[in-house]
């Protein structure tokens, strides 16, 4: 089990979680149970099935605001239990038009941008760090050229016309060249040890780094959930993915420009400081290994921090006045 300040992550077996005196009391077969005052919590985050929650326990994590969230063994959001919100229908009916309207283009093309930017941005960094330099010189230039290559992708985006028909379909394909670029680059500066071959991100990975990546995405998508429901936005509709049963198009949307800040950073700079992580037999990140993982990923949104949830948050209520006033999404850097 992993606690932050404001989100409690359950990622044991067995885990009961009760009610008392305002606190959450959380215990295993093993152990003591941690209390855990409401007023201190923002989210709750379980990982592992097998546990058990009291109905007194969920109601005042409902009515106290607070945001819990169910994933499956392969780290998708299977269910989230969010407080309805005022401006919530205001909202639905605004996204269920924005694709009409043309806003849902301005959003998407929005979110590539910031997103291709943050992966040149990423690229930059590690270019700078010590271990870039005793690379082999064919494998530096070839990172090199991935930069520029993203370096004139968000060119090229910042003066992209999307009134088209066709914006969706030509934002999907320059998005897939940024990823084939920001990937490779990243796979040529990873030590060979970790297996990184390219990104996959569905089912059991062959890889520890891929593992991370998707582990930490889904933490990352869980916090992205609870804030959309609190600020009242339904995150089943979309403007960039395609709207599916039982997914949260809107996170998946929102996330892109925020992967690289709070996940892959953060993720990077871990695993070049260590020993690869191991996966256990599944092909999954083994307990201590995905300790880590979430640890790091929680240190990157520590919401006492202006650049960790907060600076989500921000933007999210920066989109709210957007969608409501069909206004252009204003964002931080």
């Amino acid at each position: 089990m992993n606690e932050h300040k404001h989100i409690l992550i359950l990622d044991e077996y067995q885990k009961r979680i009760n009610l008392e005196n305002n606190n959450l009391l959380v215990s295993g077969e093993e152990s003591e149970p941690k209390v855990f005052p409401l007023s201190e919590l923002e989210a709750v985050l379980v990982t592992k099935n097998g546990g058990s929650i009291s109905f007194a326990a969920l109601n005042s994590l409902i009515q106290q605001g607070i945001g819990f969230t169910f994933l499956d063994y392969k780290n998708h959001d299977l269910a989230s239990i969010n407080p309805k919100r005022k401006q919530a229908l205001l909202l639905s009916k605004k996204a269920h038009h924005w694709h009409t309207t043309g806003q849902a283009q301005a959003l998407a093309l929005k979110v590539i941008q910031d997103k291709v930017r943050q992966q040149r941005q990423v690229i930059y960094e590690l270019k700078r760090r010590k271990y870039f330099k005793s690379l082999k010189p064919r494998i530096k230039q070839r990172i090199s050229l991935a930069h520029t290559q993203l370096s004139k992708l968000a060119i090229y985006l910042n003066h992209l016309n999307v009134a088209s028909d066709q914006a969706h379909k030509t934002l999907f394909t320059l998005e897939a060249k940024a990823a084939k670029y920001y990937w490779r680059a990243i796979g040529l500066y990873l030590p060979k040890d970790y297996g990184f071959t390219g990104r996959q991100k569905h089912g059991d990975t062959p890889d520890a780094f891929n593992a991370a990546l998707n582990y930490a995405y889904a933490i990352l998508a869980a916090r992205i959930t609870q804030q959309l429901c609190a600020l009242g936005f339904d995150p089943s509709l979309g403007f960039l993915h395609a709207d599916q049963v039982g997914r949260s198009s809107l996170t998946y949307d929102i996330i892109e420009r925020y992967r690289q800040r709070h996940v892959d950073m953060p993720i990077l700079r871990y695993a070049m400081s260590r020993e690869p992580w191991r996966l256990d037999r599944r092909g999954r990140l083994c307990r201590e290994s995905k300790k880590a993982v979430t640890w790091h990923i929680l240190e990157a949104l520590d919401p006492r921090t202006p650049d960790g949830i907060q600076l989500i948050t921000r933007d999210l209520r920066c989109l709210r006045v957007a969608v409501l006033n069909d206004h252009a999404w204003q964002t931080e850097p």
